[in-house]
């Protein structure tokens, strides 16, 4: 039975608010986290004619807008339709990594492969950790098109499913053993770098980096400025910039999470996500979204002559 269903299209350059996404839902309820201005409707791409939501990343994961579904008691599957920019372009190769879904604790992330394929993975809340274990089938599906996301949670598993847009029959299969999504799904668009923990009494390139990045921030290095060795100053600075920034824990330890709102604050803005046709079932695969109806046809109007009696 679908518990959930919406297109998430509107006006194109609205921005996203639980009033507007109640109006495109024909069952269930979606709302918003976060949204402001990197939560706008967009039709760049389209399902059925209909255009989706663009989300945008922000400074961390707290920062970014998320696209809210409470989930029922497993099993339970979802679907949901995307298109994401080539993640090979920034530079970084397979270390650039989007952050899709959560419900609080480890998340579904999506990576481009070097032959620029969709890769689906499950990252600890701590993105400095090891990636965690999953079983995989599936010829391999370009990134760069409409995808189609479908998911399914059991009580031992998740079972990720991506096909390209509405096809049923080439899939690439993801299976998860012990991972769970309960409560509050959130979808995003959050953007990080793979990336080593710096801490103090670092030494090197990667130190000298977050430095020169600091020092653009405005942030004071002291007399020793970017000299690639993690001491008071550079802890003291990054502190100060976590605190700015709303990232938790200020710890003065930069971790991916916060070497990316670096990027961010110096305007290396990543491209968008963009997300439509939101349908959530109590169990059964959802497939590929239905067509909307038909409009009504336009109701005959009649025309008296002449002059009544």
């Amino acid at each position: 039975m679908i518990l959930l269903d919406n297109s998430l299209s509107g006006e194109p350059g609205t921005r996203v608010s639980d009033t507007t996404l109640a109006d495109s839902a024909t069952a269930g309820t979606v709302t918003v986290r976060a949204a402001g201005s990197r939560a706008v409707y967009d039709d760049t791409y389209s399902v059925h004619s209909q255009g989706g939501i663009r989300l945008e990343s922000g400074h961390h994961r707290g920062d970014t807008p998320a696209l809210r579904v409470a989930l029922p008691s497993t099993p339970w599957a979802l679907r949901w339709y995307m298109r994401a920019p080539s993640l090979q372009s920034a530079g970084f190769g397979t270390n650039e990594v989007r952050w899709v879904a959560d419900s609080g604790g480890p998340g579904l992330l999506f990576r481009e492969s070097a032959g620029g394929l969709a890769q689906v993975r499950a990252q600890p809340r701590d993105l400095a950790a090891e990636l965690l274990p999953h079983e995989f089938t599936g010829p391999g599906i370009r990134l760069t098109q409409v995808l189609r996301v479908e998911l399914r949670q059991d009580t031992d598993h998740l079972a990720v499913r991506v096909f390209a847009e509405h096809d049923e029959q080439v899939q690439d299969s993801w299976t998860f053993p012990g991972f769970d999504l309960s409560g509050t799904l959130s979808l995003t668009g959050y953007r990080y770098r793979a990336r080593p923990t710096l801490y103090w009494g670092d030494q090197g390139s990667a130190v000298r980096e977050l430095q020169l990045d600091l020092i653009d921030l405005g942030y004071d290095l002291g007399q020793w400025k970017a000299d690639g060795d993690f001491g008071n100053a550079t802890y003291e600075a990054v502190r100060s910039f976590q605190r700015a920034r709303g990232i938790f824990p200020e710890d003065g330890i930069p971790g991916p999470e916060t070497r990316a709102g670096v990027d961010f604050a110096l305007g290396r803005v990543p491209p968008p996500l963009w997300f439509s046709h939101l349908a959530l079932s109590d169990g059964s695969w959802v497939g590929p979204a239905a067509l909307p109806p038909e409009p009504p046809p336009p109701q005959a109007s009649y025309i008296t002559l002449g002059l009544p009696i």
